[in-house]
C-alpha cells in the first residue's frame, strides 16, 4: 500500500489566499478613493458656474446683447465677476438702455477702465 507520511505544503491554497486578498484591498483602496457626494455636488456646480461664464462672454463676444444681460447678471450676482460686471455695463450701453450703463460702469471698480461715453 502506498503510505503518505510526507504533508506537502499547500502552495494552492496560500496563492489562492493571497489573490483574494489583493483583491479586497484593491476593493477597499478603490471605494476610500471615491469622492463623497458632497465633493461630486461641488465639482458639478464649478463645471455648471464654468460653463455659464463661458457661455456668457461667448454671448457678449459675438455681440448678443440682449441674451447676455441676464447671464452676465447672474454672473455679478453670485460670484462678484467684476469682468462680468463691466461686460454687463457695456451690453446695457450697446442695447441703448444709457441710463443703467451709466448706473453700472460709473463704480469706483472701473475707474480706470475705458468708458463708450
Amino acid at each position: 500500500m502506498y503510505n503518505n507520511d510526507k504533508k506537502r505544503f499547500p502552495y494552492i491554497r496560500i496563492l489562492v489566499a493571497a489573490i483574494i486578498l489583493f483583491l479586497v484591498a484593491t476593493v477597499i483602496y478603490k471605494v476610500a478613493q471615491r469622492p463623497s457626494k458632497a465633493q461630486r455636488d461641488k465639482t458639478k456646480s464649478e463645471e455648471i458656474s464654468k460653463y455659464r461664464k463661458q457661455d456668457a462672454f461667448e454671448r457678449y463676444a459675438l455681440r448678443d446683447f440682449k441674451n447676455a444681460k441676464p447671464l452676465l447678471k447672474e454672473l455679478w450676482e453670485k460670484e462678484k465677476d467684476t469682468t462680468a460686471y463691466y461686460y454687463l455695463g457695456m451690453s446695457y450701453w450697446y442695447t441703448g438702455d444709457t441710463m443703467n450703463a451709466k448706473k453700472v460702469l460709473d463704480q469706483a471698480l472701473f475707474y480706470s477702465y475705458q468708458k463708450p461715453y
